[in-house]
């Protein structure tokens, strides 16, 4: 782990946004599964439990700059705009709901192609 002098700013920003993003994946997961009326809103409701979860763990790999923090953060973020999409398109949520954290999810990965934030996770 590097000291914090050498973390950039945007990984100080995608740590937090791991963080919030881990509060809106749970209560998102949980406002859907509690309201799922059948199997496929179950499935969509879990997913963004999952997710949240792992917002948490991508939010502490990147503050303590592990290489494969990286590779979570881009994984989460495209799993989070599908399953977005997919709660939009196929359960008929208000595409306004969608907006905010599709949005969130895009600059996210937008941060991790920065090439400071590349070599803070050790990826050239």
């Amino acid at each position: 782990m590097q000291g914090s002098s050498a973390r950039p700013r945007e990984i100080t920003t995608l740590a937090l946004a791991g963080t919030l993003g881990c509060v809106v994946g749970l209560l998102r997961g949980l406002g859907t599964v509690s309201g799922a009326a059948g199997g496929l809103e179950m499935i969509i409701g879990l997913a963004f439990l999952v997710i949240g979860v792992a917002e948490l763990a991508f939010a502490y790999l990147a503050w303590t700059l592990q290489p494969w923090g990286w590779q979570l953060g881009a994984g989460i973020s495209v799993a989070f705009i599908v399953v977005a999409l997919a709660h939009v398109l196929l359960i008929g949520s208000i595409i306004t709901t969608a907006v905010i954290p599709i949005g969130v999810s895009a600059i996210t990965l937008y941060y991790l192609m920065r090439p400071a934030v590349k070599a803070a996770f050790g990826r050239e």
